[in-house]
């Protein structure tokens, strides 16, 4: 919101133009931006006037630490949401800075998470019938293991969490003694 301030807005119009941004993202941005004017501030250089070969070292410095390239992008989202134009463009629209995004990303390419394939119609079934069955008669080792993983099952709020169920260590120990 100073950077607004700084270019002649007034403070109830930068305030406005702030809420454009969800509270949550505007936490990140704020957190984002503190880090680079401390940055800023230890090379002497004005946060809210960066020039190109400034927003570009200091993306270098994150990818040094390193930061991976998504959290690289949400502190260029930050610089852009808070900087004045950077020679006529906004930081992630600048040539250069779209060049070094672009470089970065294909030095760095994202992990692939290869998660092994499960159907959960055949667990589901699997759990009606056996050991599993009827639950006044199932081992306690086998009601365990059934609650262990219907729960996280259940209360997974977005699909993509449900292959993240995990029987490898140290997520889950064979044969540890629940009780």
């Amino acid at each position: 919101m100073g950077s607004l301030q700084a270019a002649g807005i007034s403070h109830k119009a930068a305030r406005t133009i702030c809420s454009a941004k969800r509270k949550s993202t505007r936490t990140v941005y704020d957190s984002k931006s503190q880090k680079f004017s401390a940055w800023c501030k230890g090379k002497e250089i004005n946060p809210l006037h960066p020039s190109t070969p400034q927003v570009l070292d200091y993306l270098e410095h994150l990818a040094s630490i390193p930061l991976g390239h998504n959290t690289i992008l949400t502190h260029l989202s930050a610089l852009t949401s808070c900087s004045s134009l950077l020679e006529g463009y906004t930081d992630g629209s600048h040539p250069l800075v779209s060049a070094w995004v672009k470089g970065h990303r294909a030095e760095f390419p994202p992990k692939k998470i290869m998660v092994p394939p499960w159907n959960l119609s055949s667990v589901l079934v699997a759990l009606t019938k056996g050991d599993f069955e009827h639950l006044t008669e199932a081992i306690m080792e086998y009601a365990t293991y059934k609650v262990l993983f219907l729960v996280p099952l259940s209360s997974a709020k977005r699909i993509f969490e449900v292959p993240t169920l995990c029987i490898d260590p140290p997520f889950f120990l064979e044969r540890a003694h629940f009780f």
